[in-house]
C-alpha cells in the first residue's frame, strides 16, 4: 500500500507541474475506486460512470490548486463526495440506500456461483439497511473505511474532520454493527 502511495504522490507531483500523461495515469489508477465509491452512494451504474468523469474532469482542472500530493486519494475522494451531494440534491433522492436487484446483479461478478450472488445479494440489502440508520456523519465514516477501504488519515482528509472525530465516529458505528440482528448474523455467520 505504501508503494501506490508514493507511485500516486509522484505521479500527482507530475500532474501538478502539467503534466498530461501523469494526469492520466491517476485517473487510471484511481477510477475503479472513483466509480466505487461513488455507486455505493447512488446505486446508480449510469450515474456512477457519469459522475465518476466529472470527478476526474474536475480533477485535471484544479490539481495545480492541490497543496500535499501525498494526499491525491483523500482530495479525489473530497470532490467526489462533494459531486455526489450535488447529484443528490439536484435529484431529490428519497434514501441514499436503495437499488433494485437489476443494479445489483449488475455490480456482482459475472463469475460467481448463484449461491455466491445471492449471498453478496443478502449482504448488500443487509448492509444497505444497517448503513440507512446510522447517523449521516458515521455512515460516511463506516462506509468509506470498509466500503471505500480508506484508512483513517485519508477518511479525515477527506472529511476534512480530526482522526480522534472520525475514530469515534467510526467506533460509534462498528459498535451498532455488532449489536444489528441482521448485520450481527453475518459476523457469526449464521443465516437467517
Amino acid at each position: 500500500m505504501k508503494d501506490q502511495s508514493d507511485r500516486l504522490s509522484v505521479l500527482a507531483g507530475e500532474a501538478k507541474k502539467g503534466s498530461v500523461e501523469a494526469a492520466n495515469s491517476l485517473a487510471s489508477l484511481l477510477q475503479k475506486e472513483v466509480f466505487r465509491m461513488i455507486y455505493y452512494r447512488i446505486y446508480s451504474r449510469e450515474d456512477a460512470e457519469d459522475l465518476t468523469q466529472e470527478v476526474f474532469i474536475k480533477m485535471f482542472k484544479a490539481i495545480g490548486n492541490l497543496d500535499d500530493t501525498n494526499k491525491i486519494r483523500p482530495w479525489l475522494f473530497s470532490i467526489a463526495l462533494n459531486r455526489v451531494r450535488d447529484f443528490k440534491r439536484w435529484k431529490s433522492i428519497e434514501t441514499l440506500f436503495s437499488r433494485s436487484n437489476d443494479d445489483l446483479q449488475n455490480i456482482s461478478d459475472g463469475s460467481k456461483n448463484p449461491a455466491d450472488k445471492m449471498e453478496e445479494l443478502e449482504f448488500i440489502k443487509n448492509l444497505q439497511q444497517f448503513t440507512s440508520r446510522l447517523p449521516k456523519g458515521e455512515r460516511n465514516i463506516f462506509m468509506l473505511r470498509f466500503v471505500d477501504n480508506l484508512g483513517i488519515a485519508e477518511i479525515a482528509a477527506t472529511l476534512k474532520k480530526s482522526e480522534s472525530t472520525v475514530k469515534t465516529h467510526l467506533y460509534r458505528a462498528i459498535k451498532k454493527f455488532k449489536e444489528d440482528q441482521a448485520t450481527g448474523k453475518i459476523i457469526k455467520g449464521e443465516k437467517e
